[in-house]
């Protein structure tokens, strides 16, 4: 913790894998993975980017093969896939995340990233039934309230947008 508040992610991360090698238990994949991630996301060089995107994935890889059963571990290793998608297989993160809904049609965190990934690509009416669907299932669930601002007003419903937005800023 002490590499990530000193502002260096990639030795953050690959502490974190290391402790994942000795423990060899899924949440310390899991811990891995996501400090590798935040190295992908933060990282100014394309260099680190890819080394912290493969790393992630390897290490959610070996959270999910520990414990196939977690929806978070699944669900962190597909949105990871789809935001650093191999150049062999692009789609293989959003068709983990589509199987993934498909298995569990009440899963929010995973109805809320096909919503953000059908905004991204320009399906804002798919993005509308997800979100909307994720809301029923969660209405407490704030990440959904502020996207659906943005996916209402790409369809053109103004008042549904506005109401959102002012659910949002609260």
């Amino acid at each position: 913790s002490n590499w990530m508040q000193f502002g260096y992610p990639a030795l953050a991360a690959y502490h974190a894998e290391l402790v994942a090698q000795i423990e060899m238990t899924a949440d310390a994949w899991a811990i891995a993975g996501s400090t590798y991630n935040i190295c992908m996301q933060r990282s100014e060089s394309d260099r680190e980017r890819k080394l912290c995107g493969t790393r992630s994935i390897a290490g959610f890889e070996n959270a999910v093969s520990l414990d196939p059963n977690n929806l978070d571990f699944r669900l962190n290793l597909a949105v990871t896939l789809s935001d650093f998608p191999p150049e062999n297989n692009p789609m293989q993160g959003i068709t983990q995340l589509i199987e993934l809904n498909r298995q569990n049609p009440e899963y929010v965190p995973a109805l809320f990233h096909l919503g953000r990934l059908a905004i991204q690509t320009g399906q804002f009416q798919r993005a509308v039934e997800r979100l909307e669907r994720a809301h029923e299932l969660d209405p407490t669930d704030m990440r959904v309230i502020c996207l659906l601002p943005v996916a209402y007003a790409q369809t053109g419903e103004e008042m549904k947008a506005r109401r959102f937005s002012e659910l949002c800023e609260q």
